[in-house]
């Protein structure tokens, strides 16, 4: 199977479902068929009651979920939804998970933990990616001002600079459309007090940089024409243009899974993470790859490559960091089960981490 591209993962949400059924095991009476004729045979009236604070708790107690101290767990289900948490504890249920039985010995208190686990997982590596974003955004204005700026104007119009030759193709707007769209949407003071003063004129990159999202960002760096401007920036990362490109959207996807409070620790990126090319004084992450034979829960696209590039790149911008020390207490701290994570299993015997103490 072919790793998708950035313009394949970017599309992901527009993907179309056939109109018929081809699969060669479907069930016979679904052959021929519209999709729209099996989805509303499949669909079922939902009939979910409202369940109290006590209610939700009994259900679990019910499906054989052991609590050892009821107060405690009806405090944490007053203030963390039932279906948030229930991202936490999806993981102990039988191997028959539409029936929503627990495997015995499943404490209440072992869910908790994997969601105190989260949570503080989240906050650490929100102290890395605001580092990182910070540091990206500085490179791009930098950068962007030195090659195509000057006497307050681009030298070089943004249709020429960015390649929207795809989204043209698919009728979609450009990158060019889309950054004017951020800057018209824009409630910044600072732009407003720009507007006020000189128009509406496109604010120099130094303004610029600071409006766009990181996401919008990362997309006009991986699809600019010139390939030195890449490189001048991938330069301070030690890195390839591609493979910042890549790091970046990687990034940008854990940013956007912690700012909306989701499930981190165990959760499976859907990119593939690019290796650099050698280096000279810096040494490359050792990634993790999985053979075919492991356990799918072991997923190389879980979190524990993720964590090996936010470590690189945070090491060029602080070198003297403790981030990777605070990531290892913190998972000692919780007893986690990091293979879940896409750890593998020798990683305390692995050079970078037996650099923590």
């Amino acid at each position: 199977m072919k790793n998708l591209t950035y313009d394949e993962i970017s599309d992901i949400n527009n993907l179309i479902i056939p109109a018929k059924a081809s699969c060669s095991n479907a069930d016979p009476q679904m052959a021929g068929s519209s999709y729209s004729e099996y989805v509303s045979e499949a669909i079922q009236e939902y009939k979910k009651p409202f369940c109290s604070f006590d209610d939700q708790l009994q259900l679990l107690v019910d499906r054989g979920l052991e609590v050892d101290d009821r107060d405690f767990a009806l405090s944490c289900l007053r203030h963390v939804n039932y279906y948030h948490l229930e991202a936490y504890w999806y993981s102990y249920y039988k191997s028959e998970k539409k029936e929503h039985e627990f495997e015995a010995g499943t404490n209440f208190s072992d869910i908790w933990r994997h969601y105190s686990f989260d949570r503080e997982l989240r906050f650490l590596f929100f102290r890395a990616i605001e580092k990182i974003e910070l540091s990206f955004r500085t490179q791009c204005a930098y950068v962007l001002s030195q090659r195509y700026y000057s006497d307050g104007k681009y030298t070089i119009g943004f249709d020429a600079l960015l390649d929207s030759s795809s989204e043209i193709a698919r009728g979609r707007k450009t990158l060019n459309d889309k950054i004017e769209q951020e800057l018209l949407q824009s409630n910044e003071d600072f732009y407003r007090s720009f507007k006020s003063k000189y128009g509406q004129v496109m604010p120099p990159p130094w303004i610029l940089v600071e409006m766009l999202s990181l996401g919008l960002l990362s997309k006009c760096y991986a699809r600019t024409n010139d390939v030195c401007f890449r490189r001048e920036i991938s330069r301070t990362y030690d890195l390839q243009p591609d493979v910042l490109s890549n790091w970046i959207y990687q990034v940008v996807l854990v940013r956007n899974i912690c700012a909306h409070h989701g499930r981190l620790w165990n959760r499976v990126i859907p990119t593939t993470i690019k290796h650099p090319l050698s280096r000279v004084d810096h040494r490359s992450p050792d990634f993790y790859r999985l053979s075919e034979e492991n356990d799918g829960k072991y997923n190389g696209k879980r979190l524990y490559n993720t964590i090996l590039i936010i470590d690189d790149m945070i090491s060029f911008i602080v070198p003297e960091n403790r981030w990777r020390y605070m990531a290892k207490d913190l998972i000692l701290k919780y007893c986690i089960d990091v293979q879940r994570m896409g750890f593998p299993p020798d990683w305390q015997e692995r050079a970078l981490w037996l650099e923590v103490n």
